[in-house]
């Protein structure tokens, strides 16, 4: 007979791993989508889970950091919230307004689609 405890650990161990996936794709998905001039806007897209937090990278001024959005990810625990947030004070006006070739509304897309990044996720993790 299974041990119980062996089967709800798996549970978990499955859990946290959909959890950390739908969390990468949705943030690959935003940085993705996002219209690309000088590159700051998407370079200032800030991976948190202790609450909203931004760092504005100003690529044109040479500032070369870029988020670890793994490092980030990878310390999701379950229970925890996911923040991905940017600064730039001109990042609503790309959000949502129409204006770029690549287009806009980054952030309300890949949330439209996160059950689709959840159902990866439980694909990926079986």
């Amino acid at each position: 007979m299974a041990d119980l405890h062996a089967i709800l650990d798996e549970w978990e161990d499955d859990l946290l791993s959909v959890t950390r996936l739908s969390c990468a794709f949705i943030t690959a998905s935003v940085v993705d989508e996002t219209p690309v001039l000088r590159g700051s806007l998407q370079a200032s897209w800030n991976p948190s889970l202790d609450g909203p937090e931004t760092r504005n990278v100003n690529v044109d001024q040479g500032d070369r950091y870029r988020p670890d959005y793994s490092r980030v990810i990878n310390k999701i625990e379950i229970g925890d919230s996911y923040h991905l947030t940017n600064g730039q004070p001109y990042a609503p006006l790309v959000e949502y307004t129409d204006h770029s070739a690549k287009g806009s509304h980054m952030m309300e897309q890949a949330l439209a689609r996160w059950q689709s990044f959840v159902d990866d996720g439980v694909r990926d993790t079986r």
